[in-house]
């Protein structure tokens, strides 16, 4: 493989992990507020350490929005991933 190829690809391979980090951390938030919202509603049951843990409306918002945010990271992080195989299929790293 020319040499201009090469680094074409690794560039191409140190941007996907970027992508892949950054959908990481952005996809944090939607763990956390997925984490409290099964606290609140397992665990808690009406008595947690936040009077707001005890809504059910505020309970149902995290769980509805903490798993929109990890399936929208999950699908992309996967997406990500696949490209990476591809790239690295291609040129035999």
């Amino acid at each position: 493989m020319p040499a201009r190829m090469h680094d074409n690809n690794d560039s191409k391979l140190k941007e996907i992990e970027r992508k892949i980090i950054r959908t990481g951390l952005l996809e944090a938030p939607g763990y956390f507020m997925l984490a409290l919202g099964l606290y609140a509603k397992l665990i808690a049951r009406g008595h947690a350490f936040h009077p707001a843990l005890n809504n059910p409306e505020v309970i149902r918002f995290l769980l509805v929005v903490g798993i929109m945010i990890v399936a929208w990271g999950s699908i992309r992080i996967i997406s990500l991933i696949r490209q990476k195989s591809k790239l690295l299929a291609n040129g035999n790293h």
